[in-house]
């Protein structure tokens, strides 16, 4: 197997790796925040985590040991924020922190409602259980003032609608694991395309062609519904490597209007519907296990031919997966922009010409 996509069911990656990296023109800049304008400005959603952040997952006293520092002065690691010249502040690293600046304030943790009571001081501190509205004013207003710096990051060119962002999340994040590409992509690109695909990864049908009931909790299930889109609208056109050709495709259409995401939906729905009817629900496997190249290149032929006439579809898909020309072009190379064409255009000749 070459070193490229590695093929099979629980190893849908990005099949070329990261793209070469253009020079990016970008600014980090501080910016000091009191504690009561940062929990306002994310109580107005003015900062915003990303949905592929973990949740508030500190204890609470790892949580009552930063409200300490604060009311302390001692010092605290800032936040990293990432402006997208949208009004929104995206948080890349320091959910816990805000979220325990928040949810102090508040008097409540985050997810189970039960008051927030400090923990894991010496009961003569003055703080040993004590919730906000419990501090006496002094204290309430030092931790108010309290000031956490925030760098704020910026990309200024190539004016390309901020694909730094991807990079800047890919590479900042300090989560305990790595954020797959789709879990980055929901984040940089947020909006009605990536609310859509998550919405069709729930169709019945389509977990049937997958295999898999649920969907899979690092995106992968998405970023194929992405490839299959993006290979559909402009698998003519596709150039490597794959990561670039799917953010753009997400750049140009995050933002898509109802017209187009009807349509999409419509299709998607139709395109499952008839690989069922005509081929099963195994037929995009290979080799006994789900195969992603295979799915793009038949998937898309579908699409392309809803309304096509055709007959002896399970002889024709034998044929197809037994074709020496199409098999390395699902094997081998698989980002490849010769590969790719190949395996689209063979799909779709073999199935419907």
């Amino acid at each position: 197997m070459d070193s490229g996509l590695d093929l099979y069911e629980g190893n849908v990656k990005e099949e070329d790796g990261e793209p070469p990296l253009p020079k990016y023109s970008i600014s980090t800049q501080p910016a000091d925040y009191p504690l009561e304008v940062l929990w306002r400005k994310y109580k107005d959603q003015e900062i915003i985590i990303p949905k592929f952040q973990r949740g508030f997952v500190w204890t609470i006293p790892q949580a009552s040991r930063l409200v300490e520092s604060f009311i302390r002065g001692l010092p605290v690691p800032p936040l990293y924020l990432y402006d997208g010249n949208d009004g929104k502040l995206l948080v890349v690293d320091g959910v816990q922190r805000l979220l325990t600046i928040s949810s102090f304030m508040d008097g409540q943790m985050p997810g189970n409602g039960r008051k927030f009571k400090l923990q894991g001081m010496h009961e003569h501190s003055g703080l040993y259980k004590k919730t906000f509205s419990d501090l006496a004013p002094d204290l309430q207003l030092q931790f108010k003032k309290a000031v956490l710096r925030c760098m704020i990051i910026r990309q200024w060119d190539p004016q390309d609608g901020g694909a730094s962002m991807y990079q800047v999340f890919s590479r900042l994040n300090t989560g305990g694991t790595d954020l797959s590409p789709q879990e980055i992509r929901n984040c940089v690109y947020a909006g009605p395309l990536i609310d859509t695909i998550a919405q069709l990864n729930n169709n019945e049908k389509w977990r049937t062609l997958r295999g898999t009931p649920k969907p899979d909790k690092r995106k992968k299930d998405e970023q194929l519904i992405l490839r299959y889109m993006a290979l559909f609208h402009d698998g003519k056109s596709y150039k490597k490597p794959m990561v670039k050709f799917l953010n753009e495709f997400m750049r140009k259409n995050k933002c898509a209007g109802p017209e187009f995401l009807n349509g999409e939906k419509e299709r998607f729905n139709q395109t499952c519907s008839a690989i069922i009817e005509r081929l099963g629900k195994d037929s995009l496997r290979y080799k006994r296990t789900f195969h992603s190249a295979l799915f793009d290149s038949v998937f898309v032929a579908f699409a392309k031919n809803l309304q096509t006439p055709s007959r002896n579809m399970e002889k024709k898909m034998e044929e197809l997966k037994s074709n020496p020309r199409f098999q390395k072009a699902i094997e081998h190379g698989t980002a490849d922009e010769e590969s790719v064409r190949r395996r689209l255009t063979l799909a779709e000749s073999t199935l419907f010409g």
